[in-house]
């Protein structure tokens, strides 16, 4: 209870105790106004409090999956190179220093010149592969690029994987080591990535 509510209290209970003159019925009108005033702030700031305690919690909730999202002037637009054929894929000629070793249904593996790379080696390659569109691939920041967004996820270690929808609604992915590639350079160079007959993606 406040100490302004008990001296109006006690003044209500005895009145005969005020000097004589004052008009206590005034006095504890005026009071009870004061003290529903100060009732209304308590309650202002209360609620007020309430909202920005939640707003945060929104916040914070809504930072866990925040998106960076970049657009990417079509001045970086795709290669001019005539694309490489492979069996399944149609790739943009690789960047310099780098070739292609061959593929699979699922991919395409693109190694170091001079390396002693295989098919069935990942690690620090450049990888064009088709995954399953069932799949949540759709996570990271996102650039955008040539109408398509394109999904940039950098939770592995050293590499980063984007991830785009292809035509058939399929996953199309580039893996690559982070130190080697810009992301804008990576993202033009998926978007010139082209299914041929006989691709098929990649379950799990």
């Amino acid at each position: 209870m406040t100490g302004l509510q008990t001296l109006l209290e006690e003044a209500a209970e005895h009145p005969a105790e005020h000097p004589a003159g004052l008009d206590v019925a005034a006095d504890l009108r005026r009071g009870h106004r004061a003290l529903r005033r100060r009732r209304a702030r308590w309650a202002a700031l209360g609620v007020t409090g309430g909202l920005v305690v939640a707003g945060g919690a929104t916040y914070t909730a809504l930072s866990v999956h925040h998106e960076t999202t970049t657009e990417i002037q079509p001045t970086d637009g795709p290669t001019s190179s005539a694309p490489l054929r492979t069996t399944y894929f149609d790739v943009p000629t690789p960047p310099p220093g780098w070739h292609v070793v061959g593929d699979r249904p699922q991919y395409v593996m693109i190694s170091r010149d001079g390396s002693d790379a295989d098919l069935d080696t990942f690690a620090g390659q450049l990888v064009v592969m088709l995954s399953d569109g069932k799949e949540d691939y759709g996570v990271g920041s996102v650039e955008h690029f040539d109408g398509r967004t394109f999904y940039v996820n950098t939770e592995n270690a050293d590499d980063t994987i984007l991830a785009v929808r292809a035509d058939d609604g399929n996953w199309l992915q580039l893996q690559y080591p982070r130190t080697a590639f810009e992301v804008h350079t990576m993202v033009v160079y998926l978007d010139g990535v082209r299914l041929k007959p006989g691709a098929q993606p990649a379950l799990g």
